[in-house]
């Protein structure tokens, strides 16, 4: 089979993993397990938070090979989500791809198989839904505190759904996405409603709070991953500010 077949499949599987929210360090090994399964020589597997790179010296390609065949691919992503049903599904197709050593084109299509897996609206509605009221009530918030932070966070989706299709600069993203939130939140005070606002804004923002990338980022630096946990530290700092940032403008404009 064609090596370059090989590292592209390898690096669409982690590219997938990396867009689903896995770890660096799992990203390069399943990468690496996958070339090794196919070729042997050396193999230099590097992931970052958004690219892969992958260096492969095939030496047993074909017979009487005078000199090794290099491969060099690299991958972009772009954007970073959590999908831990992708997530599970990759993992087991690098399994089977490892004990069967299938051919390319049949690792491709059990790939686009997987990729299209994601949560339809209506699951993805209730998880808002009971996430921010459920944070409201467990911060000390009201029932009808509880109710105006799941219609804040359903108009958070389709806020959300929209932004996505129209920019990719995350930090513009999250800031905008606060202060709609923070600013329905603030109307919601000014209105003859008794609500506490305090409550209601700490459950939206649990919705855009990036808690799992700073875990990620804490758990890269103490395996002594430095690199890629030092950027998504960074991206994950930067990212609550913004958040603070969208808050904070809604509360100034309307005077709350």
């Amino acid at each position: 089979m064609n090596p370059e077949l090989i590292v592209k499949v390898a690096l669409d599987i982690g590219a997938a993993m990396l867009k689903s929210g896995a770890e660096t360090v799992r990203v390069e090994d399943t990468v690496t397990r996958i070339c090794r399964s196919y070729y042997k020589g050396r193999l230099e597997v590097t992931s970052y938070l958004s690219a892969i790179f992958v260096s492969m010296e095939v030496t047993d390609w074909q017979p009487n090979m005078n000199c090794p065949l290099i491969v060099t691919q690299h991958r972009r992503v772009s954007s970073v989500s959590n999908n831990l049903y992708v997530l599970e599904e990759l993992n087991a197709l690098s399994r089977y791809i490892c004990d069967n050593t299938p051919d390319p084109a049949e690792i491709e299509a059990l790939l686009q198989n997987i990729i299209p897996n994601k949560p339809g609206m209506r699951r993805t509605l209730l998880g808002h839904v009971c996430a921010s009221g459920g944070f409201t009530i467990f911060f000390g918030g009201t029932i009808l505190d509880a109710i105006c932070c799941a219609f804040i966070s359903v108009m958070l989706y389709f806020f959300d759904k929209h932004l996505k299709s129209r920019m990719n600069n995350e930090l513009i993203h999250n800031f905008l996405l606060s202060f709609l939130t923070g600013l329905a939140a603030c109307l919601l005070q000014l209105s003859p409603l008794s609500v506490h606002m305090d409550k209601i804004m700490i459950g939206t923002v649990m919705l855009l709070i990036p808690g799992v990338a700073l875990t990620n980022s804490l758990r890269d630096l103490l395996t002594g991953d430095l690199v890629s946990g030092s950027l998504k530290l960074l991206n994950s700092i930067l990212l609550a500010v913004a958040i603070a940032m969208g808050f904070a403008l809604s509360m100034i404009i309307t005077g709350v």
